[in-house]
């Protein structure tokens, strides 16, 4: 995970006005949740972070295919998934 917080704050700028980063958390609770951004320094700018109560399975996860962590997707403009996998691939 800290290499993709890594390439977030390297790609910031080039893009900007591009792309909308969201982070979707699988914590048992939103403490949990606060905890972990504070202590890994994941609170990064323009970054948007949302809880899926359930995990693995919340709705949310299970449509989108999120069966590990960290899983990445890029969806166009028009709601279509582009690339699903993780960063390093």
């Amino acid at each position: 995970m800290m290499h993709n917080v890594n390439v977030i704050k390297q790609k910031s700028a080039e893009w900007k006005d591009k792309a909308t980063i969201i982070c979707l958390s699988l914590d048992d609770s939103v403490e949990e949740l606060k905890e972990t951004l504070e202590n890994r320094l994941w609170i990064t700018q323009g970054l948007a972070h949302y809880m899926l109560p359930g995990g693995f399975s919340n709705q949310t996860a299970r449509d989108y295919g999120v069966n590990g962590i960290p899983h990445c997707l890029l969806i166009d403009k028009k709601g279509k998934i582009v690339w699903m996998g993780y960063v390093c691939d």
